[in-house]
């Protein structure tokens, strides 16, 4: 996988953190499906560590997260590495 693809996976496996592609999968899931059908909750962890900025998102896809999931890192932990 291409360093610009670099994915952090969740141990669940469930959650990935959104790539420093232009383009993601989490993008494109948010622009072609129904905004009455699929709502997210944004992980906003995940989001900071690919090196987006939350509120992007928040703004760009209004009323697509119901709930967002907070939490905080570690000192030390390298930011989109």
């Amino acid at each position: 996988m291409p360093g610009a693809a670099k994915r952090r996976v969740r141990g669940s496996g469930c959650e990935r953190a959104i790539s420093r592609l232009a383009t993601t999968g989490y993008d494109i899931m948010l622009e072609r499906c129904d905004p009455k059908l699929l709502k997210m909750e944004m992980d906003i962890f995940w989001v900071v560590y690919a090196g987006k900025d939350p509120l992007t998102y928040w703004r760009r896809y209004p009323g697509r997260f119901p709930l967002l999931h907070i939490k905080d890192m570690r000192r030390g932990v390298k930011i989109n590495p």
